[in-house]
């Protein structure tokens, strides 16, 4: 789980959650009345001398505004901020089921991969047990060159045959990596 939570797009779906979030908590706040407070000093003096004897006079003004009436727009407002959290909610999990199927899907490819290697590499070993016979064979001329030469091909394709399913694993174990999001910066 938690190597699955450093790729980059459940990151990215966590964030939009987060940011949602910051928007349904804002389209609420502006739901509630507001307060704002003016402060001014005033300082009247005849001369510099004396302005600096005499106390200031402070003076202190508050308003209170509330949202009366704007046609349900600001609850209207609120309640698409929440629709818009829900909606990023459900991307996540879909992008986690996503990623989890991907994790799945490469396991199974890598079980399957690993049995099909290892039964290519018996069939590998018996070809070259049989050729190396053929070989033997051909040296005191039981067997025809085409029958040897057949052998041999069949050899060949073995081999290249489990190269390629090496090659298939190393390329399915690196998508597996970024599959659980290996290979990213944390």
């Amino acid at each position: 789980a938690q190597t699955l939570a450093r790729r980059p797009d459940l990151q990215a779906a966590y964030l939009a959650i987060e940011a949602n979030q910051y928007r349904t908590e804002v389209a609420y706040k502006q739901l509630l009345p507001s307060l704002d407070i003016t402060a001014a000093l005033q300082d009247a003096a005849s001369s510099p001398n004396s302005a600096l004897m005499v106390s200031p006079l402070w003076s202190l003004l508050g308003q209170l505004t509330a949202p009366i009436y704007q046609g349900g727009e600001l609850r209207a407002a609120a309640k698409e901020a929440e629709l818009n959290e829900a909606y990023s909610y459900q991307s996540y999990r879909d992008t986690l089921l996503t990623a989890i199927n991907e994790v799945e899907q490469y396991l199974s490819l890598e079980t399957n991969l690993a049995s099909r290697e290892q039964h290519i590499a018996t069939a590998l070993q018996s070809a070259q047990n049989s050729l190396a016979q053929y070989q033997k064979s051909y040296r005191t001329g039981l067997v025809d060159i085409l029958d040897l030469l057949t052998v041999q091909q069949q050899t060949y394709n073995l081999e290249a045959s489990l190269d390629n399913l090496v090659y298939l694993r190393l390329i399915n174990r690196i998508n597996l990596g970024l599959a659980l999001g290996l290979g990213t910066q944390p």
